[in-house]
């Protein structure tokens, strides 16, 4: 208290403006906070080196703040709300004064030794209102253009790698702005109590989009961590329907780690979240993971109710549950349906340019063949599965889909 004592007579500073920054700081929300001490926001007003600036840079300076990591030119745009052409002039602005610094892919950040007092300036100068319009912008933006990337994610290996635009590959796409969706969907301890309504909708759809990369990838620690922030989050116990599609998606991580038990647990929350839809895939991994247990009868049932609760439109879901049935009718020994359930996930599957699951319901197609003795149509249909994991990179896919049809060659004929 002395030394405030001091600098408030120093620098001339009035008590109740001292008093206003020091309750400011006290009942800043934890995840609002800056490693400054309070103090330190008087002499904002002061600063000529941010002063120097134009209206308009040092806005756009602010805002970047909102950022943890780089962001590239149309998520500047997004966030500022201004046009890509004046976002370029205003990013020479400041470059050249040195308040921000680039990354990889024409991203850019404000320098990290200014970041705490770029956001002390936000926090001083903008409203509230505004720098939640400006959350819910960038956050809009990101979840719309990864929504447009996770559905390019099943024919991106339909495409030779000197083919590809660096723009139009969602691989490159999420590889690049992966920590920044993280960091979006991951906010920050004691953030989601106030997370603003017209920010959660979107903050929601960019986690589906995000875990859609992270299965695709099968990073599954980061898969299952973003799942458990979204149950963290107020809105899943508020909606249902969020909280089934995040046990929904971790039953699914359980699954693919050979613990069918907690999958099932998981799954069985997930099946009471409302919502036709997500209560259709929902059954589906629930059938699938009682197929595990060997549990084949209620295994058949969940997901025959599954297909019946997809949506007309739903063209690739219908096919999802027309290869679960399948492989669970294989299994209970009803080969001729699960035959013709096969050849239509496989037909729709193509239609739709899903080479995984495409391959996927190929490989059931050749122990289909291979149970009813048809062994060059299942020779046929294991060269086509392979391919189609090939054509795809999926390599973890076309070895486990090797060991698991191996049994299924012809034996070689003997010379002599």
């Amino acid at each position: 208290m002395t030394e405030l004592g001091r600098r408030t007579t120093t620098y001339g500073w009035r008590h109740a403006d001292v008093r206003h920054a020091l309750r400011r700081a006290a009942d800043t929300p934890p995840h609002q906070r800056v490693d400054v001490s309070p103090v330190t926001e008087l002499v904002v007003v002061q600063d000529t080196a941010c002063h120097a600036l134009g209206d308009e840079a040092r806005r756009l300076w602010r805002l970047l703040s909102l950022s943890p990591v780089p962001l590239d030119r149309p998520s500047i745009a997004a966030l500022a709300r201004r046009r890509p052409d004046r976002v370029a002039a205003l990013i020479d602005e400041l470059a050249d004064g040195a308040f921000v610094t680039g990354a990889s892919g024409d991203r850019y950040e404000v320098r990290p030794l200014l970041a705490p007092y770029a956001r002390m300036h936000l926090r001083e100068t903008v409203p509230v209102r505004r720098r939640v319009d400006a959350q819910a912008r960038l956050t809009r933006h990101l979840a719309r253009r990864a929504e447009r990337q996770v559905t390019g994610l099943a024919t991106a290996g339909s495409l030779e790698a000197d083919q590809r635009l660096p723009t139009d590959d969602p691989y490159d796409w999420f590889t690049l702005h992966q920590d920044l969706l993280l960091a979006v969907v991951k906010v920050p301890a004691g953030a989601v109590e106030t997370l603003p309504r017209r920010v959660r909708g979107w903050w929601f759809r960019l986690a589906v989009a995000s875990c859609g990369w992270l299965a695709h990838a099968e990073r599954r620690d980061e898969w299952e961590d973003l799942c458990r922030t979204v149950l963290a989050n107020p809105t899943a116990q508020q909606r249902p329907e969020i909280a089934g599609w995040a046990h929904n998606q971790l039953g699914v991580v359980l699954r693919r780690r050979h613990d069918p038990h907690g999958a099932m647990a998981e799954l069985s929350l997930a099946v009471t979240a409302q919502g036709r839809r997500d209560t259709a895939q929902a059954r589906m991994n629930l059938g699938l993971a009682l197929l595990d247990l060997g549990r084949l009868d209620e295994a058949v049932a969940h997901l025959e109710l599954s297909r019946r609760h997809r949506a007309g439109s739903d063209r690739a879901g219908q096919a999802l549950s027309d290869l679960g049935l399948g492989a669970a009718r294989l299994a209970r020994g009803d080969r001729e349906a699960a035959h013709d359930l096969l050849v239509r996930a496989a037909n729709t599957f193509r239609s739709l340019g899903d080479s995984r699951g495409y391959a996927a319901a190929l490989a059931n197609l050749v122990l289909v063949h291979a149970a009813m003795g048809e062994h060059l149509d299942a020779a046929q249909a294991r060269r086509a599965a392979l391919r189609e994991y090939e054509s795809v990179g999926d390599e973890e896919g076309q070895r486990v889909a090797d060991d698991r049809l191996a049994g299924t060659r012809p034996a070689e004929p003997t010379s002599g």
